[in-house]
């Protein structure tokens, strides 16, 4: 497979993972009940649209691969772990905080329906791990994409040539 295939396969996993954020965004009314929660999600979207379309426009640019595919999953998959940390509380009042880091994570990763005390996740179950799913295998596609450029580079450098030994052909006799 060649190395555009690999990175544009991993520009549509994450129009995927755009998909599924404007899913969220558009349906989830406990999210739409916490602003700045709100507007991290389509924040989120927009960027996975971009790096997206970053790794179809240049599929064989490193930087772009390494920034759209490799660092963006990383980055989304953080920012979920910081609102798991918080207990997806961080820029709302303490009413909207969930009880434990542990119903966080059911609610947030794991769209638990069922959570004691809580709110249940009332959109399609899966979603979640499903766009984490596409993230890891947009980050290990892009991984292997730069791998592959970087080989290939080397390739058209051809072998290391020995250093030349003895008088330079264009220095003066002594």
């Amino acid at each position: 497979m060649r190395i555009e295939q690999l990175s544009r396969i991993s520009g549509v996993l994450l129009i995927g993972v755009f998909a599924i954020n404007a899913y969220i965004g558009a349906d989830d009314k406990i999210l739409q009940s916490a602003p700045p929660h709100l507007y991290t999600n389509w924040a989120l979207a927009a960027i996975s649209l971009v790096a997206a379309l970053l790794l179809f426009l240049k599929p064989k640019n490193m930087i772009m691969i390494g920034i759209a595919g490799v660092i963006w999953p990383i980055l989304y998959v953080g920012s979920l772990a910081f609102d798991v940390a918080t207990t997806l509380c961080f820029g709302l009042s303490s009413s909207f905080c969930w009880s434990s880091k542990t119903t966080a994570f059911d609610y947030l990763i794991l769209n638990e329906t069922n959570i004691p005390g809580q709110q249940g996740w009332t959109l399609v179950q899966g979603v979640v791990p499903i766009a984490i799913a596409l993230l890891f295998v947009a980050f290990i596609l892009s991984l292997y994409s730069i791998f592959q450029i970087r080989k290939q580079k080397k390739m058209q450098m051809g072998p290391p040539q020995p250093p030349v030994t003895g008088p330079s052909p264009t220095a003066p006799p002594p």
